[in-house]
């Protein structure tokens, strides 16, 4: 009813008959409350399981923004609240780009609420890449880094270097991407405080994508690379990879965009 009548394990006498409200309390632990009915004729017996309290956790990283890892779970980027900790060790792994990962094993006692801190120790170099041509989308690790853009003389034909900072030190994944282009994924390695160059050439696909008709015969269509239309109305195809012809005004009845279905068509035709 209140009023502290001492510690577990007790018996008290002289209690008033009637319903009795019972708490017990205990650091790190659930209050546990019941009411009992006291009568002259027998003793009330109370016997309780209290339950843990659960922990509190919050990470904090030096920059601010580290990936949070708990027991191996993604928990966010730092700062990070966790409520409802159960009490115990639990690994705690901070991650940032450009940072040394770091790891620690904490304890979170009943009802705690632990405050760790992380300061993240800058280990990373910088990529400096080139690619043949521009307009390429650079991925490092799966992750989008930027696109490379026109050289100084406005062409594609090389970019200009695309920086890319805080990479941690170690080997990454590179991968580059354009239309038209392939890239066979490769590896790099970054040294701490240095700038790696690379120069990348993509090597480009023979993609047709119009059709040029000559005659009204099955044989009379030409599939190819439009590359370039003359003022005089002369085309410039790309009719094979690396070969290139150049169709005269007069000398072809129509050049259209060569449809998706064209395309397969013509692929499985014997």
């Amino acid at each position: 009813d209140g009023r502290n009548e001492g510690v577990t394990p007790i018996s008290l006498d002289r209690i008033g008959e009637g319903e009795r409200d019972v708490s017990l309390q205990f650091a790190g632990y659930e209050t546990y409350r019941r009411t009992v009915l006291v009568t002259p004729e027998e003793t009330a017996r109370v016997d309780a399981t209290l339950t843990p309290l659960p922990g509190g956790l919050s990470v904090i990283s030096i920059p601010n923004g580290a990936r949070v890892y708990v027991d191996g779970e993604y928990m966010g980027e730092a700062t990070v609240n966790l409520r409802d900790l159960e009490p115990g060790a639990h690994n705690v792994r901070v991650e940032m780009r450009g940072h040394a990962t770091q790891t620690k094993t904490i304890q979170v006692g009943l009802g705690e609420r632990v405050i760790e801190e992380f300061e993240m120790e800058r280990n990373s170099g910088t990529l400096q890449i080139v690619t043949r041509p521009a307009g390429v989308n650079v991925n490092i690790n799966g992750e989008f880094m930027g696109t490379t853009k026109p050289g100084s003389d406005a062409s594609d034909v090389v970019s200009r270097p695309l920086r890319i900072d805080m990479l941690s030190q170690g080997s990454h994944t590179l991968q580059l991407v354009r239309e038209g282009y392939t890239f066979e994924t490769k590896r790099f390695f970054i040294t701490k405080d240095e700038v790696t160059a690379l120069d990348e050439a993509l090597e480009r696909q023979f993609i047709p994508n119009v059709i040029l008709r000559i005659g009204d015969g099955p044989d009379d269509v030409i599939t190819g690379v439009l590359q370039r239309r003359h003022f005089n109305g002369d085309v410039d195809l790309e009719i094979s990879k690396g070969v290139f012809r150049t169709f005269k005004a007069g000398s072809f009845i129509s050049l259209e965009p060569l449809k998706q279905e064209e395309e397969i068509e013509e692929e499985e035709t014997p």
